[in-house]
């Protein structure tokens, strides 16, 4: 398969996705799921951040590829700390008046 237009095909993709709910749902499912996917979306990019920031870190020498993460998971007082701190990050984006 041809690479150059794979977010071509996503985004096309996504958009027959979109055509085929608005048919399917009526307005206020429709903006609840257009809110949740954009949630989603904002912390795929924030975790894909995170991860390149990671892996660079801790794998300064096997940038040219993706190693598997550590065998330890966070621990619940770290997994705590992290939904507290995007808690914190998400009260922030809500307090901004909208443009």
């Amino acid at each position: 398969m041809n690479d150059c237009c794979y977010g071509e095909k996503l985004i096309a993709a996504g958009t027959a996705i979109a055509f085929q709910l608005a048919q399917e749902c009526p307005p206020e499912d429709l903006a609840l799921l257009g809110n949740l996917f954009q949630v989603i979306g904002e912390q795929l990019g924030l975790l894909s951040g995170t991860k390149a920031a990671y892996l660079a870190y801790w794998y300064p020498s096997d940038s040219a590829r993706t190693p598997s993460l550590p065998v330890s998971p966070l621990t619940s007082t770290q997994w705590k700390q992290l939904v507290s701190e995007s808690n914190h990050i998400f009260s922030l984006k809500s307090d901004r008046k909208a443009c």
